[in-house]
């Protein structure tokens, strides 16, 4: 078979999940001794080989002649045209949405749909700005729903996923595969030498509670500000509040929340932390909190689990089936009660250590390798019955 993937968020600069699964399916199928080819789309030259110059992948950049509107003309005219002249068996897009014509069976990742219900905010964003993201909302919306009615298969990362897909657009479920991720060989236990130099680097001499913060509000940042806010001061003082931003969007709204508390002193900001630098964190972290109100898959609570820190994580969604007992699930809508089960932790030694021991085990169950080995079973069903 000769399989085109649209790999675009590998080569975009801006971290999260849609460029980890990118990176990482696409290391985990140059690893693999299954007889196909690759054709690999980037939207620009990307920053690392993903293929340890393996000969069966070719990897190509996706030119534009319209910039203002690059991401919609590659994705629905360069890349399947591209795909067609070459005669691709199939093609994969990676991140939730896809072209509305296509050259050959499609197979469509769509981590989730919370998308389709989540309402953007812009606040605090200019006029110009807001314009060009609420198009890319709408566009985001139709190449979704092109996915939906198009696509010859869809893998998502969950059975969660799988369900809500299943049930909220009429997708019968053999059209529809749970596939989970792996996790990156950076997430692990480390070192001490390598956590003496990160806790060096960033400056951290006291113990410290770890989350993160994105773009979008349902990751619940401020609730973890809420929660820590929360605790006994006795325990703000022995441990601060650490945050990773991987995006800046929320950033003067969320100070403004913590200076209005008195919080300035004990939570810190950590911005442009590469995945190295995340894993040392996790190392280090007491307690990683991960308060989020819906996810598709959850990896960030799993690569903590795999570095040996404990976690603290919401109930809901596909965090259950993700992180079983090896985390402590909390309801996280009323800060008071997220606050109470850090607190069962950090006053606990025993439990607080078990925890910890709990994590690089249940991690080792999610594998790229077998990631990778169930996507090409997809490409096989979704070829031509002529395609080898």
């Amino acid at each position: 078979m000769r399989i085109a993937i649209d790999a675009r968020p590998a080569s975009h600069p801006q971290p999260g999940g849609f460029k980890r699964y990118t990176e990482q399916l696409l290391r985990a199928l140059a690893q693999t001794d299954a007889p196909h080819s690759y054709l690999v789309y980037f939207d620009r030259a990307p920053t690392r080989d993903f293929f340890d110059r393996n000969p069966q992948f070719q990897s190509i950049i996706a030119p534009t002649r319209a910039p203002a509107v690059g991401v919609i003309w590659r994705e629905q005219w360069v890349i399947p045209q591209s795909a067609k002249r070459a005669a691709a068996t199939v093609i994969h897009f990676t991140a939730n949405t896809s072209a509305r014509w296509l050259p050959c069976p499609a197979v469509v990742t769509m981590h989730d749909i919370i998308f389709w219900d989540e309402r953007p905010s812009w606040q605090g964003l200019g006029a110009a700005e807001k314009i060009k993201r609420y198009g890319m909302y709408l566009y985001n919306r139709w190449a979704a729903r092109a996915a939906l009615q198009h696509a010859r298969h869809l893998i998502t990362v969950s059975r969660y996923s799988k369900q809500k897909i299943e049930t909220r657009f009429g997708i019968p479920p053999e059209r529809v595969s749970a596939i989970y991720t792996g996790l990156a060989d950076t997430f692990r236990p480390l070192p001490e030498a390598e956590k003496i130099a990160a806790r060096a680097k960033f400056n951290l001499h006291k113990p410290f509670l770890l989350g993160l913060v994105s773009t979008s509000p349902r990751k619940n940042a401020r609730g973890l500000v809420e929660a820590y806010a929360a605790l006994d001061a006795s325990l703000r003082a022995a441990y601060e509040l650490v945050l990773v931003w991987t995006h800046g969007l929320w950033q003067t709204q969320l100070a403004r929340y913590i200076q209005a508390r008195g919080l300035q002193a004990q939570v810190r900001s950590l911005e442009n932390v590469t995945d190295a630098d995340l894993a040392a964190l996790l190392n280090l972290a007491t307690v990683f909190v991960f308060p989020s109100l819906d996810e598709g898959f959850g990896l960030p609570p799993l690569e903590a689990l795999a570095c040996g820190a404990a976690v603290v994580a919401s109930n809901r969604a596909s965090l259950p089936e993700v992180l079983g007992d090896a985390a402590l699930l909390s309801e996280v809508n009323d800060p008071r009660e997220l606050a109470r089960n850090l607190a069962a932790l950090l006053t606990n030694p025993a439990r607080l250590a078990d925890y910890r021991a709990r994590g690089p085990a249940w991690a080792a169950r999610y594998s790229w390798a077998n990631c990778a080995r169930e996507t090409i079973q997809i490409y096989q069903r979704c070829a031509p019955t002529t395609a080898s």
